[in-house]
């Protein structure tokens, strides 16, 4: 279930706060999911495009190990605290161990939808997918286990514009004048 709670315990170390915003797949849902909330928009409009009478487009969120995860996490707390781990390479770690979990669910759910009229259109490396197929097909899928949310397709397109915002902006180098005359 989504919640659009936020957690303001603050620690120095890497906390469920932080863990969730690594993953990307639960911030990027429930940041825009309390976007859509707020704006009003229906959660299943959106441009068809092609698709058939019984065809839907939409966004799924795979889900991703988060028992591993959490170990992952509860293991580089003790490296930190022991002394043999900066945090910044335990962030690198968790963010590794992430992207192989979601790697891992993508596999699962090419495995899982071959028996489903599902076409995968797009994905995130946060572990959203934009979907595409008849309904009944896309309602089956969440009772998958590799499903974890059914959202409009157009929540993949504001995860997508979202992640294009985090990219990172080049600086102008110094040899650059940008003073007036």
């Amino acid at each position: 279930m989504l919640s659009c709670r936020y957690s303001t315990a603050d620690q120095s170390t890497l906390n469920r706060r932080r863990v969730l915003e690594l993953s990307g797949v639960g911030s990027t849902l429930a940041v825009a999911g309390c976007l859509s909330q707020l704006n009003g928009s229906e959660p299943f409009s959106g441009d068809r495009g092609e698709l058939a009478d019984d065809e839907r487009r939409v966004t799924m969120a795979v889900r991703v190990d988060q028992q591993a995860l959490q170990q992952k996490q509860i293991e580089l707390q003790r490296q930190i605290q022991s002394g043999n781990m900066t945090q910044e390479e335990a962030r690198t770690q968790l963010q590794d161990q992430q992207a192989q979990l979601v790697d891992e669910a993508f596999q699962a759910v090419l495995d899982e939808f071959e028996s489903l009229d599902i076409t995968i259109e797009n994905t995130l490396d946060r572990g959203l997918m934009l979907v595409a197929g008849p309904a009944t097909d896309l309602i089956d899928a969440t009772d998958t286990d590799v499903i974890e949310a059914l959202a409009g397709g157009e929540l993949f397109e504001q995860a997508q514009q979202a992640a294009q915002e985090q990219q990172p902006t080049t600086q102008p180098t110094g040899s650059e004048n940008t003073t007036d005359s």
